[in-house]
């Protein structure tokens, strides 16, 4: 599984004849790379793929998501509380299911908050107090606001499904890191990954910088748990010489979109960067556009797909 890091220095030797700022490109291919795992989202998402899709119980451990800490027990339904705040990464709902023992034949319906039924549904709710609901209208406002009528009067647990938005890919290289053999901890100095969000499941790229050092085929070490802003443990421990001093580094993402579809990810970036200082006509976006279509929707079976007028239509429509 390649990381943004390598993905981008795959990009930059496909192009490393253009001129400017290594700083900048590298920025700029970046940018480029998230284009196309947006775009591979949307592709997936049409295709019927459970690969957007996320389990979440509100008994769940506290996440970080987005860089931003949420905790699942706010999704529980609480006496008195009507509006519950989704995961940061929310984008549709597909189901609400309650957990709680004795209650799971509770059911949810899709409403509108703002349909006279609803408003009835709360105004009952209102005025008897002691109403204990065995069915819920729920609606999605303010993006990731769930809403529900009636007034809820009991704890419940429950299982939400929903298709979630990728994270933007991304890489930290802030301060330096020592490894120890034999052992799976890191230790930084002058780092903040709590503070800025690096996650599990990021790769730790040792002894690198932006360009020099960077293998495009190595697997490196994948980060299990961050314990704190100066350190972290990966999955397995360090076979190496332990570092006599701080080496640098770069902890990059690892993309959403399946391995099999790097290359068209790096092909995107490719054409984007040759194409900056041309004065391409929309003709040549279309053409890009269908080529990674149909780069990442190769071996997806054919009953997961939905007419290609749909999806190539709206990558026509993003590029």
């Amino acid at each position: 599984m390649a990381n943004v890091a390598q993905l981008r220095y795959s990009v930059a030797a496909n192009v490393d004849e253009l001129g400017g700022e290594a700083e900048f490109r590298d920025l700029s291919i970046l940018g480029w790379l998230n284009e196309a795992q947006s775009a591979a989202w949307h592709v997936m998402r049409l295709a019927r793929e459970d690969h957007c899709r996320r389990l979440m119980l509100s008994t769940d451990g506290i996440q970080t998501i987005f860089g931003y800490r949420y905790d699942p027990a706010s999704l529980r339904l609480v006496p008195g509380t009507r509006f519950y705040t989704l995961p940061p990464d929310f984008f549709e709902l597909k189901s609400l299911r309650v957990v709680t023992s004795g209650r799971e034949h509770v059911v949810f319906h899709p409403g509108d908050e703002g349909s006279d039924r609803w408003n009835d549904v709360i105004t009952r709710s209102v005025m008897n107090a002691g109403w204990i609901a065995n069915s819920y209208y729920f609606d999605v406002v303010d993006r990731r606001t769930l809403s529900l009528a009636p007034i809820v009067r009991e704890t419940l647990d429950i299982e939400l499904l929903y298709v979630r938005k990728w994270p933007k890919m991304r890489e930290y290289a802030t301060g330096t890191i020592t490894r120890t053999n034999g052992s799976a901890v890191y230790a930084g100095t002058n780092t903040a990954w709590i503070d800025q969000g690096i996650v599990a499941g990021s790769e730790v790229l040792a002894a690198v910088n932006s360009r020099l050092g960077i293998d495009p085929t190595a697997q490196y070490p994948v980060i299990n748990t961050v314990t704190n802003n100066t350190s972290l443990t990966v999955e397995e421990p360090f076979t190496g010489t332990t570092d006599p001093a701080g080496v640098a580094y770069i902890i990059a993402s690892v993309p959403e979109v399946p391995e099999p579809y790097h290359p068209a990810m790096v092909e995107y970036a490719t054409i984007r960067a040759k194409a900056k200082s041309r004065n391409v006509d929309r003709s040549f976006w279309a053409a890009l556009a269908q080529q990674l279509f149909g780069m990442m929707t190769d071996g997806v079976e054919s009953r997961q797909e939905m007419e290609n007028e749909q999806v190539e239509g709206y990558l026509e429509g993003f590029l």
